[in-house]
């Protein structure tokens, strides 16, 4: 190998250590920051829940908070998710009229697809005032594959948890977050409530070791690559 052919090769090797390091480095600051994350959500899930503030705002996310008011049942909205063991089904999504006259969705949880129709349910409708602990939520959730629209308002299946746009299908202006209801039973059974789940991915100290154990593997060629010309 000529030396302007190994020059070359010391430079690209030397490049692309520094952003195979880089993105080693990068996961890892990743991994603190998911690390943090998951922390913040576990103390707000465990904490007592207070009172729903005038104006809650995105750092409140994923914490417990009581609220009073009522239902508006007539206008809730069924948004498609699948149940216990796949079983297919709805997340009921329920306008709540809070005593201050705020508007949000309240999501009393899940319900097999053969209990869409609310008449079916009827012990569950609960009227009248009443007092509801939930976590709080301003799902935003991106289109998945094959569902790049909100649903289908005539038939009432919606696939995201968007508030406003899902408050515009029955014209109301309704709070920019909801609040997922607790497992408390609900007469009759239905809807199954307590569905938040926070799953949060934390693969970024595998990812981490990735960069680096490839940023190793080309020190270690190029370690062979060089022994070898200056020997010959």
């Amino acid at each position: 190998m000529s030396r302007l052919r190994f020059t070359l090769l010391s430079l690209f090797v030397l490049i692309a250590l520094g952003i195979l390091i880089g993105l080693g480095s990068w996961q890892l600051q990743r991994l603190h920051w998911k690390e943090a994350l998951i922390e913040t959500i576990d103390a707000g899930l465990a904490a007592e829940p207070r009172p729903l503030p005038a104006q809650p705002d995105a750092d409140m996310e994923f914490q417990r908070f009581t609220v009073t008011g009522h239902y508006l049942h007539n206008l809730e909205r069924h948004v498609y998710r699948s149940g216990p063991r796949g079983a297919v089904g709805y997340h009921v999504l329920t306008p709540f009229e809070a005593e201050d006259g705020r508007l949000f969705f309240i999501n009393r949880g899940w319900i097999a697809e053969g209990l869409k129709d609310p008449s079916r349910r009827l012990e569950g409708q609960l009227e009248g005032i009443q007092q509801l602990e939930g976590v709080l939520r301003f799902s935003q959730e991106k289109p998945r594959w094959g569902t790049g629209y909100l649903g289908d308002v005539e038939a009432n299946i919606f696939y995201l948890f968007w508030p406003l746009e899902l408050g515009q299908t029955i014209d109301l202006d309704v709070e920019p977050y909801y609040l997922a209801a607790d497992d408390s039973p609900n007469p009759g059974g239905w809807p199954q409530g307590g569905v938040t789940q926070v799953n949060l991915p934390n693969n970024h100290l595998q990812y981490a070791l990735t960069w680096y154990g490839l940023g190793m593997t080309l020190i270690g060629v190029y370690l062979v690559v060089a022994y070898r010309r200056f020997k010959a």
